[in-house]
C-alpha cells in the first residue's frame, strides 16, 4: 500500500506505472467532500482532484482507501452531506472515518482552544468538540450495524448512517 496525497496520483501514465511496477493500493487522506472543510485543514487539495485520481485508480485496477474527518470546528450538516456524496462519486474500495479531535501542536487545537469550542481535554491536551460522546463513539467506531445507544451527537449520528449506508456489507454487495 502507498500512502500518498491526491496531487501526486492526477496523471494516468504515473498510476499505470505504478500499477505494473506492483503498487496494489493507494491510502489517500480526502478528509471531507466540502472545499470550504479542505481549504479550513490547509489540505492544498481540490475535490475535483480527489476524483479524477480515484477514477484513474479504478481504470488501472489499483485499490484505494479514504479517509475521512468529520465533525470539524464550524463543519455544516451541507458539508457532511457533500461528504457522503463524493464518497459514493469516488467509491472507495476501503474507508476509515473518523470524528475531529484537536490534537496539540496543530492550528486546529489552537482553533478549537481559543474559540472555546471543546468540552473535554483529556490528560495529554486532547480536545473532544462540544457535542461528541467519545465513549459512544468509541463504542461503534468498528461497526456500523451495532445498535445506538440513546444519545448521540448529530456528527456521531452522520458518521453512522455513512458508515452503514456505503460501507455496510450490503450496499458493498450491490455495488458489486
Amino acid at each position: 500500500m502507498c500512502e500518498t496525497r491526491v496531487d501526486q496520483l492526477d496523471d494516468f501514465e504515473y498510476q499505470n506505472l505504478m500499477s505494473r511496477a506492483g503498487c496494489r493500493a493507494f491510502y489517500i487522506g480526502v478528509e471531507s467532500g466540502s472545499q470550504r472543510m479542505l481549504d479550513f485543514f490547509k489540505k492544498g487539495e481540490k475535490i475535483e482532484q480527489f476524483i479524477r485520481a480515484f477514477d484513474i485508480a479504478h481504470k488501472v485496477g489499483i485499490k484505494t482507501y479514504a479517509s475521512f474527518v468529520v465533525g470539524a470546528p464550524t463543519e455544516t450538516r451541507e458539508e457532511l452531506d457533500r461528504t457522503y456524496q463524493l464518497i459514493e462519486r469516488i467509491k472507495p474500495d476501503y474507508s476509515g472515518m473518523n470524528i475531529y479531535t484537536g490534537l496539540p501542536g496543530s492550528e486546529l487545537y489552537d482553533f478549537t482552544k481559543m474559540n472555546n469550542l471543546y468540552e473535554f481535554e483529556d490528560s495529554n491536551h486532547v480536545l473532544y468538540l462540544k457535542g461528541h460522546n467519545k465513549r459512544v463513539d468509541k463504542y461503534y467506531n468498528g461497526d456500523p450495524f451495532r445498535k445506538i445507544p440513546g444519545s448521540v451527537s448529530k456528527c456521531s449520528l452522520m458518521m453512522w448512517n455513512i458508515k452503514k449506508n456505503f460501507f455496510g456489507v450490503l450496499s458493498r454487495i450491490k455495488r458489486g
